[in-house]
């Protein structure tokens, strides 16, 4: 017989614990566990659990670097509107980071997040646009694993942003 406690209301899934569970077990450095958290919720469509997935594969944190899985979860991401993950694909398409540099492709990228008033995706935008209209077609920024010049701004780290 199933105890009837199993089925209360007050053990019914909860997006937020999960998602919060998640983050205090990355902030922890207990990777694996940040994983399942995360990728559960990803696969139920969480644009953010997504974004964090896609984070945790380009910086190798807790699962082998992945940059093809990484840009799968930041494409799922920014497909719900997620600038934080538009951002990133500008940056990993400017780059080059796991994908031949594209300066037209980052630039789409980058337009979507200004939209949403990221500013970095602003400044980024304006300097791809520069570098477009300039004819250089070639990244302009230092890929992550370079050390950065001291005009780029580091990726934000795998911890969440949230959007309300």
């Amino acid at each position: 017989m199933i105890a009837a406690s199993a089925f209360s209301p007050s053990r019914a899934f909860d997006r937020d614990d999960e998602f919060d569970q998640g983050v205090t077990a990355f902030q922890s450095r207990d990777f694996e566990s940040a994983w399942f958290h995360f990728w559960g919720l990803a696969r139920m469509g969480d644009r953010e659990a997504q974004f964090n997935l896609g984070q945790m594969y380009r910086r190798g944190e807790g699962v082998p670097r992945d940059l093809v899985q990484a840009r799968r979860w930041y494409e799922a991401a920014a497909a719900q509107g997620f600038d934080e993950a538009q951002y990133q694909l500008g940056v990993v398409w400017e780059t080059g980071n796991g994908v031949p540099a594209d300066l037209l492709e980052a630039r789409q990228w980058y337009a979507r997040a200004a939209r949403s008033g990221h500013d970095r995706a602003q400044e980024a935008l304006s300097r791809v646009e520069t570098a477009l209209a300039g004819g250089r077609t070639r990244t302009i920024i230092e890929t992550p694993d370079a050390p950065p010049a001291a005009t780029v701004r580091p990726n934000p780290p795998a911890a969440p942003r949230r959007q309300n």
